[in-house]
This record gives C-alpha cells, sequence and structure tokens, in this order.
C-alpha cells in the first residue's frame, strides 16, 4: 500500500479502515475482499473523514491510536453529524478507559489487536447486518416525513420548493449520484427541459448522441405515462430506445403524473461503480413520483382551502373573543343576559333582519302582556324604516321568545316607560334593530345607555362575522361536496359511491344509541368524504380491470384513508371528520388498516362507515367483478359481523335493510 489510499467497490458492503499500520491494512483488505466485502482504507483520522463523507461506507473500523487524528476523535466527529454507521475501534494497547469511552461515544464494538480474521469477519456482517436494518427504518422514516413535507409544500403552492423537496429525496433515497426532472418547456408541444438536475452520467460525458439518448428515455415515459428501468443495457418493459442505452448501467425513470396526465419525468442513474437499483430502490422512486404527483394535483385546492382556512379562523377567534358563539340566536341570548346582568332594564329585543323575514327576538324578566312587546316591535320597525330604503312592514314580523321567561314571584311587566332603541347595520345595511326597555325609569338609565351601545356593537361584528362564517362554510362544503364528486368521477365504477355511502351511514348513525345531532353529522360529512384521498391513487389502479397486485394495493391503495384524513385533518370544518376517514377500513377484529386498531378502540362513526362502505362497494359494478346483489351482499355483511364489523352496527343495519325492503 505504501501509504496510499485504496479505494475498490465490488460489493455493496463496503468498509473503511482507518490505520497506520500499512502492512496490516493489506491483509485484512485482501481477506475482506476474497469474502466478497470491499474496502475503503485511510491512514489517519482526517483522511478517513474526507472518505467518509464520499463514499459513505457501511462499516467503519478505525484504530484507536493514530497521527494527525485517533480513532476517538474520529468517532466523534462522524457521530456528531447523526451518522448511524456501525464503528468498531480496534488497538494493540488496550485499557479499560479508553473502551469505555469508546462504547459511551457510540462505537459498535472493541477489539484487541493481533485480530483474529474469522471472528472479526463475522463482527463486519454482524454490523452490516445491522447497518442495512438502520438504513431501512431510515427510509421508512424519509418516505414518513416525505409524506408531510409535501403536504406543507403544497399547503403553501410552493411547487418550485416542492420540486427541490422532491428531487432530493429521490437521490438520496435511492443512492443514485445522477438524475434529473423533466419538464415540457413552453406550450403543450415544447421539448422536454431540465426542472432540476445534478450529475452528468459517463454516457452523457462521453457520447455525441446524449441529448438524443435523453429525449429518448424521457420523451418515452412521458408519451406512456409508464414507468422504464434500464439494467445494463437491458430495457424494461422492452421497448425500442436510442441504440446508446446499452450503454446504461442502472436507470430508472419515472412519470410525474396528475390526474391521470403525465406532467414530467423524473430520472435517476448509477454507474457502473455502484450496483443495480434494487426493487426497493424502485418503489421508493415511484412513491416519491406519486407523492410529488399527488401534491402538484392538489396545489390548487389547497390554495383555495387555506384561503378559505386563514378568513375562517379570523372569524372563529374573533367570535370567541366576543361569545365563542356563532348562532345568530345564542349570540343574542348571551347580548340579553348580558344587558340584563349589567342593566336595570325588564325588557330586550332586537328586531333581526333575515333574507326574506324578519324576527323580533325578546327576553323579559317576567310575564309580559304580547301587546306591549308588539309596540316595542312598531316602534323598532320604525327605527329600521329610517335607516332602510326598503321599508318593512308589521305582517312581515314574527315574534320569538328567545329565553323562557323568569317569574319573580308571579311579577308582572308593567307598560314600559324607558325605552332604549340602537339601530345596528350590516355589511349591507341590513341587519336589525336592539331594543332595552324597563317598566321605571331610573337615573342609571342613562349611564347604561354606552355600555348598552358598546355590548351591542360587539354583538354586531359578531352578527356579521357569523353571516360571513355561515356563507364561508356553505361555499367551502360545495366544494368538498366537488371534490367527492370529482373523486367519484375519476373511478368510472363508483360514480354516485359517496353520495350512497353518505345517505346509509345517516341511516345507520340515526338508528345507534348514542349518536347525537352532531355526531350524525359528522358521520354524513365524513362518509361524503371518505374517499376523497383516492384522489392521488392514479386513475390505471383504480381502474385497474382485474385485482390489485400487492404492490397496488399494500403501497398504493391502502394510502387513500390516510391521504384522505390528512386532506381534512387542519381544516377547522372538518378536523372532527379526521379519525372517520383514517379509520373507516379498520376491521373490528384488528386486521384492517391502516392502524390495525380493534373493536371500540375504532371510532363508532368509522365503524358505521365500513358497513356502508362495504354494502355499496358490494352491490356495484366494480373493473374486477360485477355487483354481488343486495341478498348476498347483506349475507356477506352478516357473515363477517364480529370480524370486520361490529355486531352492533350490523344489527342496526339489518334492522334498516328489512325496513327498506330489502330484505324480508
Amino acid at each position: 500500500m505504501k501509504g496510499e489510499d485504496v479505494v475498490s467497490r465490488k460489493e455493496e458492503c463496503r468498509v473503511l479502515i482507518v490505520d497506520d499500520d500499512h502492512i496490516l491494512c493489506s491483509t485484512i483488505s485482501q481477506y475482506l475482499s476474497k469474502e466478497g466485502i470491499t474496502t475503503i482504507v485511510a491512514s489517519d483520522g482526517q483522511r478517513a473523514l474526507q472518505l467518509f463523507a464520499e463514499v459513505k461506507p457501511d462499516i467503519v473500523v478505525a484504530d484507536l491510536r493514530m497521527p494527525v487524528m485517533d480513532g476517538l476523535t474520529f468517532l466523534e466527529s462522524i457521530k456528531k453529524n447523526g451518522s448511524a454507521t456501525p464503528v468498531i475501534i480496534t488497538t494493540g494497547n488496550p485499557d479499560m478507559t479508553s473502551a469505555i469511552r469508546a462504547l459511551q461515544d457510540g462505537a459498535y464494538d472493541y477489539l484487541l489487536k493481533p485480530l483474529h480474521l474469522p471472528v472479526f469477519v463475522q463482527k463486519i456482517r454482524k454490523a452490516f447486518e445491522t447497518s442495512r436494518l438502520s438504513r431501512e427504518n431510515t427510509v421508512l422514516s424519509e418516505i414518513v416525513s416525505l409524506y408531510n413535507i409535501t403536504s406543507k409544500l403544497a399547503a403553501t403552492h410552493n411547487v418550485d420548493a416542492l420540486l427541490d423537496v422532491i428531487f432530493r429525496y429521490g437521490l438520496e433515497l435511492t443512492g443514485a449520484p445522477c438524475g434529473a426532472i423533466y419538464q415540457r418547456g413552453s406550450g403543450d408541444m415544447g421539448e422536454l427541459v431540465y426542472a432540476r438536475q445534478r450529475g452528468t452520467s459517463l454516457l452523457y460525458r462521453e457520447s455525441p448522441d446524449a441529448e438524443a439518448v435523453r429525449c429518448s428515455i424521457a420523451e418515452r415515459v412521458f408519451a406512456s405515462g409508464k414507468s422504464l428501468i434500464i439494467e445494463e443495457g437491458k430495457v424494461k418493459p422492452a421497448v425500442d430506445l436510442h441504440h446508446a442505452c446499452n450503454r446504461i448501467h442502472a436507470l430508472m425513470a419515472v412519470p410525474l403524473n396528475v390526474a391521470g396526465r403525465t406532467i414530467g419525468v423524473f430520472t435517476v442513474e448509477r454507474d457502473g461503480t455502484l450496483p443495480l437499483f434494487s426493487t426497493l430502490d424502485f418503489n421508493r422512486i415511484e412513491i416519491i413520483a406519486s407523492q410529488a404527483g399527488i401534491a402538484l394535483s392538489n396545489a390548487d385546492l389547497y390554495l383555495s382551502l387555506n384561503k378559505k382556512l386563514e378568513a375562517l379562523k379570523l372569524i372563529s377567534t374573533f367570535s370567541e373573543q366576543i361569545s365563542g358563539r356563532m348562532d345568530k340566536y345564542e349570540l343574542l341570548r348571551l347580548l340579553f343576559e348580558k344587558v340584563s346582568e349589567h342593566c336595570a332594564v325588564d325588557v330586550t329585543g332586537f328586531l333581526l333582519a333575515q333574507q326574506r323575514r324578519y324576527e323580533f327576538c325578546y327576553w323579559a324578566c317576567g310575564s309580559i302582556d304580547e301587546v306591549e312587546v308588539w309596540n316595542v316591535c312598531r316602534s323598532a320597525i320604525e327605527r329600521f324604516n329610517e335607516k332602510m330604503p326598503h321599508k318593512i312592514s308589521e305582517r312581515r314580523v314574527s315574534l320569538k321568545l328567545l329565553v323562557r321567561q323568569q317569574k319573580t314571584n308571579g311579577r308582572v311587566i308593567m307598560p314600559l316607560s324607558f325605552r332604549h332603541f340602537v339601530p345596528v347595520e350590516g355589511e349591507d345595511g341590513r341587519l336589525g334593530v336592539f331594543f332595552a326597555g324597563a317598566s321605571m325609569k331610573r337615573p342609571e338609565h342613562g349611564e347604561s345607555e354606552p355600555l348598552i351601545a358598546g355590548l351591542v356593537n360587539q354583538i354586531r361584528i359578531a352578527l356579521v362575522n357569523a353571516q360571513l362564517y355561515n356563507a364561508m362554510k356553505e361555499n367551502y362544503l360545495k366544494t368538498i361536496r366537488a371534490l367527492a364528486a370529482a373523486v367519484d368521477a375519476k373511478d368510472n365504477y363508483t360514480r354516485g359511491h359517496s353520495e350512497k355511502v353518505m345517505m346509509m351511514a345517516e341511516e345507520l348513525a340515526r338508528e345507534m344509541e348514542g349518536c347525537d345531532d352532531r355526531h350524525i353529522a359528522a358521520i354524513r360529512d365524513a362518509a361524503l368524504l371518505h374517499d376523497i384521498g383516492k384522489i392521488g391513487i392514479p386513475g390505471h389502479i383504480l381502474n385497474k380491470p382485474g385485482p390489485l397486485s400487492f404492490e397496488e394495493f399494500d403501497g398504493v391503495m391502502k394510502k387513500h384513508s390516510m391521504m384522505g384524513a390528512n386532506i381534512v385533518k387542519e381544516v377547522p370544518f372538518l378536523n372532527e371528520l379526521y379519525l372517520l376517514i383514517l379509520h373507516h377500513h379498520e376491521h373490528y377484529d384488528g386486521s384492517g388498516y391502516p392502524q390495525g386498531l380493534k373493536g371500540d378502540d375504532i371510532p363508532i362513526g368509522a365503524r358505521i362507515l365500513h358497513v356502508a362502505d362495504a354494502f355499496d362497494a358490494m352491490t356495484s359494478d366494480r373493473p374486477y367483478r360485477s355487483s354481488l346483489g343486495h341478498k348476498e351482499a347483506i349475507r356477506r355483511i352478516a357473515a363477517d359481523s364480529g370480524k370486520h364489523f361490529d355486531p352492533a352496527v350490523v344489527g342496526v343495519f339489518l334492522r334498516v335493510a328489512r325496513r327498506k325492503g330489502i330484505i324480508e
């Protein structure tokens, strides 16, 4: 060796040996090479740090004492950077202190020289297995992180930032030094151009046909919308490409699909110094490309949702500062109680302008003659007509007692001698008139008027916000319904599926004990949106004319419940639907997904959705089978009671089915 650093790569297991004993390094390298293990040798810790960053070895064997940088300092340096690579410390002069320090600093093992090479190889293989498992766990963590990152990037509608993340993770997770993302240039017929690019393969550097090769691969994938792999010059699936492609060692090219339309191509490549891509590598790049397509396709949706969310959060926060309520009658009730608590009044009222009618909502501390109420109402109408060009008449006004009368020893409110009116204008001028009255006029009434005006002004703001909130909610729900329809439309065999599941789930929820109106409404909305995550599932999987493969079902389709749940998670209107959508494919016996929940650990709404969803799925035509019919679907649901389905929900389902005449 003579002090020169030697790097050789033959196998995937790569060991970095750090030792200034060149004879020992040569002996170890030769022995490990015979065992099929690649070695990279450095004569000191400083050089080892450079090689560690360049070649990313699977295992490091470092001598304790070396010039420039010793083994412990080297160990501290790489562990400080968060590396999980196993490090074996060796020494010919052992002492307990250094051994303890090495293990405390994260060393994988501590070996004494002279090394017994067969045992040393066993240590290497065990450390390599540990490293492999660590890498796989890291990959899983990176994929989970990628889901979160792409969601955040999509929420900001920052496509450039999204492409940066997708490209970086794609290269890191596949271990590819070269890669590129291609997109169409200006116009639909423009050529494919680099959107992101790193490294240049040997083929592109040496071949005069580099651009032709690039276009041959990228254009093929872009046109077909299907992935392509090249291994040692062999193309899978077999297609005609440029003749120079037979010189490519390892390349994967996957399409970036958006709603069935290809918008780009992602390629990663390794040269002959690295091994071929594995199946796991292909799955990784496919998942990343899928996430890129999902995020891009949802960019407009996220932008729209976030605009509405910000407005609704402001409205909700402002309303909570005032009263924490958004219901107009609840707001008026709180106003009446507050005015009555702090002001000496017997009657409070509010002439509330609706779209086509008007209400005079009032509260009284005792019995009051309705004629007196109408007299007050007429005075409020006069104040309203003074402000509004469109006059209203008494015939268009109805009385509404908001709070039950609080009688004190049968107290009867005498004709009112104190009357105070406060006109309340909304955004369009139409909101109403507030009234406060008392049977006796007191000196403190004049002092109360500013307080009343201040309280009424706060309620005015709350009522305006409530109107905006309700209008925004309606528009938002219309958008969500359109999304649900878009998901159904994407799957040719499940059109109207969400609506039918919604109706069935609502019927079941109304029959279940313990489901109040709020839970029923949540179940209804969750049923409508339960498959919204399928907006990110490729169309060729949704409409596949046959059973899905394990990879298609387990790797793609099963993720739709998680993706759908994440879409609604941060939406104030819909965050209570998160668990229902997330768990609507859990089985009662714990065999479902995504978390394998069991029994009562599954939210009752999700258990109801599961039955309604299964019934409609079984009674609908699918790409891989025809409808089973109502009787067979019901028989299967009953047979799986206690297994896939909650027995209590199944019982209610059978009762509803009998009532609807589906079964006798």
